[in-house]
């Protein structure tokens, strides 16, 4: 997020070169998150289900759940929907072109 803060303070500085640091630092951060969450979903998730008890699985759910609690039921749905409009604002081809 320090790339993020930097190119956005170059942004409204009027930097000419923020806007493709913006792009290219969005870029990243969808690649990094999209191979999380493959990871998760593939790896973790299935090998937690082989390695966990029923218990410890249903613990681990109340966890989240409470976590979920805390931040709101519409984090998740906020910040994808952030992601969503930075992706159209910044990103105008499938190369993560600007």
């Amino acid at each position: 997020m320090t790339a993020l803060n930097d190119a956005i303070e170059k942004y409204a500085s009027r930097d000419p070169a923020a806007k493709s640091m913006i792009s290219a630092t969005i870029k990243g951060a969808i690649d990094l998150y999209t191979d999380h969450i493959w990871r998760e979903d593939y790896l973790l998730f299935p090998m937690t289900e082989k390695v966990l008890s029923k218990p410890e699985l249903e613990g681990v759910t109340r966890n989240f759940k409470e976590v979920e609690t805390r931040f709101g039921s519409d984090f998740h749905n906020k910040y994808e929907q952030i992601v969503k409009k930075l992706e159209k604002a910044f990103i105008t081809n499938d190369k993560g072109g600007v």
